[in-house]
């Protein structure tokens, strides 16, 4: 599958499957196989919206998390929505930095743009099903962040995002 998508600009894949259409948990999806295979950035549906006029950008320190802006410029998608950047996690120098960095380039191409105040990992499920719920879309590096024992017991974002967007967009 992945020779067969090589220079596309964008693959389009259903939510929650794996590469023969089987039910799949985030790590075991097709987006996840591709957008680590980093051919094209991967749009993961699971409904069609009518309109996408709000994104969240989620920025994590994961290795494909400098590329989210890259992304959604590559795909020309969605220019006159609003997009919300926010960081998730710990190390807040690196995340910040790396958070202005998604912005500034996202509004050198037109992109109307929100850095806004960072989730904690020991955020309230209810406190981050809420900032989900504003997003028509969602940019994210990953589908899932568990690592480790502190993973096996906190909310993971990316993972209710798995659950709950519509639209995901992974480098």
């Amino acid at each position: 599958m992945v020779l067969a998508a090589a220079g596309a600009d964008i693959l389009v894949v259903p939510a929650g499957v794996d590469r023969l259409g089987e039910p799949a948990s985030p790590t075991e999806e097709i987006a996840t196989e591709l957008s680590v295979a980093g051919i094209a950035p991967v749009l993961r549906v699971r409904r069609r919206p009518h309109s996408v006029r709000r994104i969240l950008l989620i920025v994590s320190l994961t290795p494909r998390a400098g590329r989210l802006a890259h992304a959604l410029i590559r795909t020309g998608l969605w220019q006159s929505a609003d997009v919300e950047v926010t960081t998730i996690g710990g190390m807040r120098d690196q995340l910040d930095f790396l958070a202005r960095e998604q912005a500034a380039l996202l509004e050198q191409h037109g992109y109307r743009v929100q850095v806004t105040a960072p989730i904690d990992f020991d955020t309230d499920r209810a406190e981050m099903l809420a900032r989900l719920s504003r997003a028509d879309a969602v940019i994210c590096p990953t589908l899932s962040h568990r690592r480790g024992w502190f993973g096996a017991i906190r909310e993971d974002l990316d993972e209710l995002a798995a659950e709950r967007a519509d639209l995901i967009l992974l480098p």
